[in-house]
């Protein structure tokens, strides 16, 4: 369970525009306290302070940013329609189905939010779910942003992780990029470490295939590319890979007609909350997602009864993606939070759009910086090798190839259910209440790095 607390929107994202001074003027105002403000007017004192705080994160915001990425990053402020202004999308509009359109009003200043415990994912941090919900909170409010991300080829087979501006450096980022570059290891059968994967990334940046002195194929294995078969997790994950039954003609004649498409292919992974409920200034949601196949050709490439081939020989993919994919405890991890974001991100916009009110930022505890937020812009090729025994894909020769897919969020849900009003109406009142001492408690006690933030758990008729 998670609490939230809000407060009413006193400003628009045209105040950010207003607090980009040069960073000379900045530094005077953060370093020079007004002399003109008495002792008896502390409400000015506490309005002051409360400006510098602001400069400083919007700096602190932009830090990370050159000059390409703020022109991107303001550009694309008035590009969704659902986030933008609604004065720059003047065509009636109706408000997303489901948790947007009905998220009825509370005058309570926070939100309290359950959602089911998954026992094979370790017990969620509270500072990561504070990370995230101050990621959402800029991306939707500031900066008009939803979440996604697209990996899309570049000419020397690596990949570009296209994410919105907004969401570079940022853990949510980080999160997407890692799963999905688990997808496509599990798709393709390779995989390589998250760090040895960026050391790679800036060799192949600046070298390339042609001015490798090894063979490419012991410069992948150098680099730490290994089979999937390789982790602990997914010893056992091709096996799982079942083609329907064929002819040995016919299961060629698929496999070379696969083949010829490969660039066109892709998998994406998509969130979306599955039951959503509100009672009070209380919401649960259970969260889910799908894989599934796309394929990215023109009609004169591909008729309709190629299409429909190619669509059933994914099926299989999609099959044995869906079966293995969560076997890891990472990645379960990982899916587990993207759940949540999905949540947070359809809650944000439907405070946004409907209630006028905004998360108070200044009660989250400490961000996470460096290494923890870092996301790469870009994924080195991967490469079937021969010693392999089985491979997803039927290629037989040291073929290197980009990685190709993405992951999205679904903002449109069901309708609100009455499940949570029945759970909780008669219950006692303070039954969330030792849920919330707790986490009123981490916001008193000093920073720590090694401190764990576990976030709470409440059982409510046998469920937690």
């Amino acid at each position: 369970m998670e609490g939230i607390y809000t407060k009413q929107r006193a400003s628009t994202a045209g105040h950010v525009q207003r607090r980009l001074p040069s960073r000379q003027t900045s530094r005077a105002r953060l370093a020079s306290p007004s002399t003109s403000v008495s002792d008896d007017r502390p409400d000015l004192i506490i309005q002051q302070s409360m400006d510098q705080i602001s400069v400083r994160n919007v700096f602190d915001l932009f830090s990370k940013f050159d000059k390409w990425d703020v022109t991107e990053l303001l550009t694309a402020r008035d590009t969704h329609w659902l986030l933008a202004n609604a004065d720059i999308y003047k065509a009636p509009t109706e408000n997303p189905t489901g948790l947007i359109r009905q998220l009825q009003a509370f005058s309570e200043s926070h939100l309290d939010i359950l959602f089911p415990v998954d026992d094979d994912v370790p017990r969620l941090d509270t500072r990561e779910i504070h990370q995230l919900l101050r990621e959402l909170t800029i991306g939707v409010y500031s900066l008009n942003a939803q979440p996604l991300l697209s990996l899309e080829a570049n000419f020397d087979l690596s990949s570009t992780c296209q994410i919105p501006t907004a969401y570079i450096d940022t853990r949510l980022g980080q999160i997407m990029i890692n799963c999905d570059a688990w997808l496509k290891s599990v798709w393709h059968g390779v995989f390589m470490s998250r760090e040895k994967r960026a050391k790679f990334t800036d060799r192949w940046r600046h070298t390339s295939e042609s001015s490798l002195t090894r063979s490419v194929i012991h410069e992948f294995e150098a680099a730490g590319l290994q089979d999937i078969s390789q982790d602990s997790d997914y010893t056992q994950a091709k096996n799982s890979f079942q083609a329907e039954p064929k002819s040995e003609e016919q299961a060629h004649s698929d496999d070379q007609f696969l083949v010829s498409y490969a660039d066109d292919l892709s998998m994406v992974l998509t969130l979306y909350l599955d039951q959503v409920s509100q009672w009070k200034n209380c919401l649960m949601f259970n969260g889910n997602y799908t894989i599934q196949s796309q394929i990215k050709t023109i009609q004169e490439k591909l008729d309709n009864q190629q299409f429909q081939r190619l669509k059933s020989l994914l099926q299989v993919h999609e099959n044995y993606l869906r079966k293995t994919f969560p076997l890891k405890a990472e990645v379960r991890k990982y899916i587990y939070l993207l759940e949540f974001s999905c949540f947070l991100f359809t809650l944000l916009v439907g405070l946004k759009r409907r209630m006028k009110k905004i998360p108070n930022m200044n009660r989250l505890l400490p961000m996470f910086i460096g290494e923890d937020v870092r996301t790469e812009r870009e994924l080195p090729p991967f490469m079937y090798m021969k010693k392999q025994s089985t491979n997803i894909f039927p290629i037989d020769d040291e073929t290197m190839f980009h990685l190709h897919g993405g992951i999205q969020f679904e903002y449109e849900t069901r309708s609100l259910n009455k499940k949570l009003s029945q759970m909780l109406n008669g219950k006692n009142e303070s039954l969330l209440d030792p849920s919330r001492r707790i986490l009123y408690g981490y916001l008193d006690i000093p920073n720590s790095p090694n401190m764990e933030y576990h976030l709470p758990i409440v059982e409510i008729d046998g469920k937690k």
